[in-house]
């Protein structure tokens, strides 16, 4: 394939710089692949407890106007006010 100990000095060390750089680029665009796709997850976990948190607000709304404990306007708004607050 090469033949290193023909090549120059001068192009054995452009050889091996342009190694290094192309070994650092390659590490560095797997890192930010791998970086962004733990953001993704990072990002999904957070909005599904944010749903799952406004879920259980209606659902706990729900049950307080059907016990009467609050007429359904009162109850959506209420649960409307709380949901804001996330």
């Amino acid at each position: 394939m090469f033949n290193l100990s023909a090549m120059s000095v001068t192009r054995r060390l452009g050889l091996l710089v342009a190694s290094a750089i192309l070994g650092m680029g390659l590490l560095s665009s797997f890192l930010l692949l791998s970086e962004r796709a733990q953001l993704m997850k990072e990002r999904q976990h957070a909005v599904r407890q944010t749903v799952e948190i406004a879920h259980s607000i209606v659902v706990h709304t729900h049950e307080e106007v059907r016990q009467g404990k609050m007429t359904d306007e009162e109850g959506r708004q209420h649960a409307l006010s709380e949901i804001k607050i996330l």
